[in-house]
């Protein structure tokens, strides 16, 4: 598959904000590579392995980090992960 453009990345983390949901680097065993992903929504494939298709995702986040999209993605995720852990009963000096 081809790369995103950086362009596409701002798009996919502006709607992923908007969700509440992050990029999964997922294993996927029927075609045999790692992807970029969030749940069924592909965004890239042909990764070979884990930490190649984590670097890529890594250099995409450092690359994009002043964009306002990846700012609104980053609280987003954050935001999320705080409520996940309210939810599991830790307080907010846990995290």
């Amino acid at each position: 598959m081809e790369r995103l453009t950086l362009d596409e990345w701002k798009n996919v983390f502006s709607n992923l904000a908007a969700e509440g949901a992050e990029v999964e680097v997922v294993w996927l065993e029927s075609t045999d590579e790692w992807v970029l992903c969030h749940e069924s929504e592909l965004f890239e494939d042909g990764y070979t392995g884990e930490l190649e298709a984590q670097q890529r995702l890594e250099d995409v986040y450092r690359q994009l980090a002043e964009s306002q999209e990846f700012k609104e993605y980053d609280n987003a995720s954050y935001d999320r992960y705080q409520r996940e852990m309210k939810d599991a009963g830790h307080k907010p000096t846990d995290f």
